[in-house]
């Protein structure tokens, strides 16, 4: 009977696709697909929500890959608010930002991939989670298709949030033209998606891999990539945007004894591009437990005054704090640092965070030969945000 049901399906589906669709008829038809994937700690508790949708009836789903890195478990919700685990990543491309993963289920509703490119202008829609408004469908057209760094995008202008990666970016036929994959906040409506193509690439024979994906703290990337590649991306479903060459995957990291009697929350992971480096940590503590940005900030600086570089005149290089202003949080501190690493000068800029009883610390550290590097450094400062 399942059998029957799935040709059923899928008839159904060939047929509707051959004529085009309102944002209504796309919706019914291709919702039942779509899944919220809710990402879970070890502890069982949700910390942040993505998007994935099916491309065969036997469970095998696609998203972002930065929703499921590092994640301790992933569960699936479907638009009846039924749930199932997901099982594990079969396959998936960091670089491209897409992964094939299992869910437990069968005989599921499923999109058909789109496998040519979309032409520019054409109606589009995104159906996901953004900021964890599950199943909600928007808008939009085909602003472009390009070529970033070897790889091909999709530049479109349905509206997406946090909780819209991994979500279909569908065309007026309901199939799947690609996966949401990040967005420029600079600027309005700037998102991007991985087209299909990188999809069908994958090898859906591979054995399923269990979750955690990796548990490394860093996750090297291809020296050849430049700065300016870097992307905005939110660290650990925690909120925090910035920069970073590829969405940070959180460690298996424990925290220190001392702290965890007053912290309830505890995230770390880190990411280097050739001879830069990015880190970042986030605490939550205990009610009235958080100490000030200022006061990290300080103890911050003590310890960078243990390495600072001693200059020509025989002076060192004093670690400084400077004030730093982020909309969404109550406190901001900088704290510019230097080191030596391997005979090499380093400049060391830590951004402490406070809100309420949360904190972070971002960490970006880069060559003092570099001389594009204060420019990166602004760059950087200025993506900085509360998504």
């Amino acid at each position: 009977m399942k059998r029957v049901f799935a040709t059923v399906f899928i008839l159904t589906n060939v047929l509707v696709s051959v004529f085009a669709q309102t944002a209504a008829e796309v919706y019914q038809q291709t919702h039942r697909a779509v899944v919220t994937l809710l990402i879970q700690d070890k502890e069982g508790e949700t910390v942040g929500s993505g998007t994935g949708f099916f491309i065969s009836p036997n469970g095998d789903a696609v998203t972002a890959y930065h929703v499921i890195a590092g994640a301790e478990k992933v569960v699936a919700k479907f638009a009846d608010g039924s749930t199932a685990d997901v099982i594990g990543m079969i396959d998936g491309n960091q670089t491209a930002d897409v992964a094939l993963i299992r869910i437990k289920t069968k005989g599921n509703p499923f999109l058909r991939l789109k496998g040519s490119v979309p032409d520019i202008g054409s109606d589009t829609y995104v159906i996901g989670s953004p900021k964890g408004l599950e199943f909600s469908i928007s808008q939009g057209i085909v602003n472009q298709v390009r070529t970033e760094d070897g790889l091909q995008v999709i530049q479109f202008s349905a509206p997406v949030s946090a909780g819209n990666s991994g979500s279909p970016l569908l065309d007026k036929y309901g199939e799947a033209l690609g996966v949401v994959s990040y967005q420029l906040t600079d600027g309005q409506n700037l998102n991007f998606a991985v087209p299909s193509s990188y999809i069908t690439q994958l090898d859906s024979k591979h054995a399923v891999c269990a979750l955690p994906q990796d548990n490394s703290s860093f996750v090297k990337t291809a020296d050849s990539a430049e700065f300016n590649t870097w992307k905005n991306s939110e660290f650990a479903h925690t909120g925090l945007q910035f920069l970073s060459p590829v969405p940070i995957p959180v460690s298996d990291s424990t925290i220190q004894a001392d702290l965890a009697t007053v912290v309830t929350k505890f995230r770390a992971g880190g990411t280097h591009q050739g001879d830069y480096q990015i880190a970042a940590t986030y605490f939550q503590f205990k009610k009235g437990e958080c100490p000030s940005a200022l006061a990290l900030a300080e103890e911050i600086e003590s310890q960078r005054k243990k390495s600072a570089i001693k200059l020509d005149d025989g002076t060192k290089a004093e670690p400084k704090i400077l004030p730093f202003e982020v909309s969404g949080f109550q406190e901001a501190k900088v704290v510019i640092a230097s080191y030596l690493e391997k005979d090499e000068a380093m400049v060391e800029c830590s951004v402490v965070l406070k809100q309420k009883d949360q904190m972070w610390i971002v960490t970006l550290s880069y060559p003092a030969s570099d001389e594009s590097g204060p420019a990166n450094l602004e760059t950087f400062l200025e993506s900085i945000k509360m998504g």
